[in-house]
């Protein structure tokens, strides 16, 4: 194989949530030596070790809840599908699932994702109809300082005048997403038996996860950038009723701080970035799918930090 390896992720990558086609995974077998570095409850995390730009995502088929520390509970496969099924919900990476999720993340894109040459984002993304994309996303970032108004009557949010200033300068272009492919494929961990899964591949991103960092005393730009970050959240759950995975560290034992203790998003030397990009909460659908309480908690934590960083503008 003489391309190279993002000229290959292009060519096997899924664009269209109505369109799946299997890509040729064991091509890579051999070429890219692969370290585990993390272990999610839907997905395992490895770095290619001779290729210092992608992390891969692969969809498990075996369940686990992180409990506390290294110690995780393994969830029973088929009776924890069973009982979401009947709320037409998947933990699984069916194909089916796989492109639901894509579907969501095209949309969760136009908020948190800004690939335009505003913020010199060159290569920061690929797509075949990339420049529609890029519309819906200016659409969005030029309209904040305008629709503030529409946060403080439905979210009840009162946010200081110097607010509106901030969203007209350039700061509301920042792109929180990573450059990544999605591919449909044979499963490479033996965990997975040889199934199809769904892989993931994502531009590393090196930072400190928001769980271990102090939110409540970021620096400039960062607290602008969070500010952003919180704005475009409180839109996408207006505007799509979606609000991203921001769960804790440790659910069970953190289980009120579904925001400011979350691995999902990264504190780098490129800004904040949101590295967590497959799993949603509909928060106008059942309550498998809305997460029970979760939107609520995540809304009033998303408030809750909003108006103690623009407090310090």
């Amino acid at each position: 194989m003489d391309e190279n390896l993002e000229d290959w992720l292009r060519r096997h990558a899924i664009y269209y949530p109505d369109t799946a086609h299997i890509a040729p995974v064991e091509e890579l077998e051999g070429r890219y030596e692969r370290t585990q570095i993390g272990s999610g409850t839907f997905s395992r995390v490895f770095k290619l070790q001779n290729h210092e730009t992608w992390v891969v995502k692969e969809g498990r088929w075996d369940l686990e809840l992180p409990l506390f520390g290294s110690v995780r509970m393994p969830l029973p496969i088929k009776l924890t599908d069973d009982i979401w099924k009947q709320f037409a919900h998947s933990f699984l990476p069916t194909e089916r699932e796989i492109l639901r999720q894509y579907e969501l993340y095209l949309q969760f894109t136009e908020y948190l994702g800004y690939f335009g040459p505003e913020n010199n984002c060159h290569n920061c993304y690929f797509h075949p109809d990339l420049e529609h994309i890029i519309r819906k996303q200016k659409a969005v970032r030029l309209s904040l300082a305008d629709r503030l108004h529409e946060l403080k009557e439905t979210y009840h949010v009162e946010l200081p005048a110097n607010v509106e200033d901030l969203l007209r300068t350039d700061l509301r272009f920042h792109n929180f997403l990573p450059r990544e492919y999605l591919l449909m494929g044979r499963s490479f961990s033996p965990q997975n038996k040889g199934r199809q899964t769904a892989f993931i591949f994502q531009e590393y991103i090196d930072g400190m996860h928001f769980h271990d960092a102090d939110e409540r005393h970021l620096e400039s730009p960062l607290k602008e950038q969070c500010i952003l970050l919180l704005i475009l959240m409180l839109f996408l759950h207006l505007d799509k009723k979606l609000l991203p995975d921001t769960r804790p560290r440790y659910p069970l034992l953190q289980i009120y701080d579904w925001l400011t203790k979350t691995d999902n998003i990264l504190v780098s030397k490129d800004g904040l970035k949101f590295i967590d990009t497959r799993w949603f909460w509909e928060t106008d659908s059942n309550f498998v799918k809305r997460g029970l309480f979760v939107p609520e908690i995540v809304v009033n934590q998303v408030k809750s930090l909003l108006l103690l960083l623009t407090s310090q503008l």
